[in-house]
């Protein structure tokens, strides 16, 4: 059950992301495992707005 709009949100994430690994012909949880694997690589606390500030017109 989700008893919050934040949990109603992360939810639809986590349910797109699955769909989207399936309409791509991927296997949903080794996709989640390999998202969570490539998580630990980024640095955290990073303002992700510097980040892509170069990719501005």
């Amino acid at each position: 059950m989700i008893d919050s709009k934040n949990g109603a949100a992360a939810s639809a994430a986590l349910y797109s992301i699955a769909e989207t690994a399936k309409a791509n012909n991927l296997k949903p949880y080794e996709y989640f495992s390999y998202l969570l694997e490539q998580l630990m690589h980024y640095p955290r606390n990073v303002n992700v707005n510097e980040n892509i500030y170069h990719l501005t017109f």
